[in-house]
């Protein structure tokens, strides 16, 4: 997953240093955070939402992603709690990220909570 992150930062330098506005370039910064999570925690969260985060990011900019990221992370949390305390699930399964990654862009991109 490193050919990622490189391109990443490629794309974040090309286009701050051919545009001004390195605010919207920064998009890419929590699906580059959340690929570093996953090579960090051993696939605990998967390459994969990072990369979907980072094609998120790329082409809604930073203050969308980071409410893509609050969104989904909320959902899941909720998600969790009623799962374990359903007793569906125990408190060290896993439960996949990525459609919450989904339904948080289709929130922010509805133009929705946030």
């Amino acid at each position: 997953m490193r050919p990622c992150i490189v391109f990443a930062i490629i794309y974040i330098l090309y286009q701050s240093a051919n545009n001004s506005d390195l605010w919207w370039t920064m998009g890419v910064v929590p699906g580059i955070v959340l690929v570093l999570l996953a090579l960090v925690s051993g696939q605990k969260i998967g390459y994969g939402d990072g990369i979907m985060m980072i094609v998120s990011g790329i082409g809604l900019g930073f203050t969308k992603s980071m409410d893509i990221c609050l969104v989904a992370v909320t959902l899941a949390a909720i998600t969790a709690v009623i799962l374990v305390v359903s007793k569906k699930k125990k408190l060290n399964d896993n439960i996949p990220f990525a459609p919450f990654l989904l339904l948080g862009n289709i929130v922010i991109m509805c133009g929705g909570l946030v």
